[in-house]
């Protein structure tokens, strides 16, 4: 396999209240799938026998691939709005160069688009010795049992079961990993599980009852359904145009101290 690709991103839900906010950084790398496949294509060239054997040149690996998660850091930021804001900018930066990009996953769902729009700006206006190169994207939890879309903020709407079923199957089936060491690892498995599906009524849209508390599944989740859905393997540049959402470059411009 080439050059391994290594995606960071940073999942937020930002709550009403202090202390309802979580964030959870997620490095998502690729790892092959079982033994590579020997297949053959066969080039037919006038005055070649049509049984004649594939060549050295028409012999290929193709080997399958998939997303492995690891979550590196979770993290119940404290303060009002602002200071969750901040923490999570905070954080950004001391990405830089773990990756070619960074990306941020927001869950405004509790505070609004005002929450996305202030972290937007802040970011606009850094002013850092080096580069700081950010793809950030709004996302909104709808309670409806399903589809998705985009509301009139541009923001993604994603049912809450489509989240808590991703988090469930990558984690049983290992493609989940939470390090052991984190001090929230065991409250992320616990809250995870904590979902539990309700009797399904004329009056009921969302299924899933909800736990205790939500914000570090939410955190976690909208990161891992970002990079399922919009997020493809191959080239930075596919990935602003596929996710569509905004870049940052907060190095000056020219004329710029």
């Amino acid at each position: 396999m080439g050059k391994t690709d290594t995606r960071v991103i940073v999942g937020a839900s930002i709550g009403e209240q202090p202390g309802e906010s979580a964030v959870a950084i997620l490095y998502r790398e690729i790892q092959p799938v079982g033994k590579p496949e020997v297949f053959a294509t066969r080039r037919y060239k006038r005055g070649r026998p049509h049984n004649g054997p594939a060549d050295r040149d028409e012999i290929g690996l193709q080997q399958p691939l998939e997303h492995i998660y690891h979550v590196r850091h979770l993290e119940r930021p404290k303060g009002d709005l602002a200071d969750v804001a901040w923490r999570i900018i905070e954080l950004l930066v001391s990405l830089r160069g773990e990756s070619e990009q960074t990306i941020c996953i927001l869950d405004s769902t509790g505070v609004g688009h005002p929450a996305y729009a202030y972290l937007v700006g802040e970011i606009r206006a850094l002013e850092l010795d080096s580069p700081l190169y950010v793809t950030a994207r709004e996302i909104v939890v709808s309670n409806a049992l399903g589809g998705s879309g985009k509301n009139g903020d541009n923001a993604l709407v994603i049912p809450r079961r489509d989240l808590i079923s991703a988090g469930r199957l990558t984690l049983a089936s290992k493609k989940l990993r939470v390090a052991p060491k984190l001090k929230l690892a065991d409250v992320l498995r616990e809250e995870l599980g904590s979902f539990s599906r309700k009797p399904q009524k004329s009056d009921v849209m969302d299924p899933w009852r909800l736990g205790g508390n939500d914000d570090l599944v939410l955190a976690t989740t909208v990161a891992l359904y970002a990079s399922e859905r919009f997020l493809h393997t191959p080239r930075a540049v596919e990935l602003e145009d596929t996710l569509g959402g905004t870049p940052f470059d907060s190095s000056p411009s020219e004329g710029e101290g």
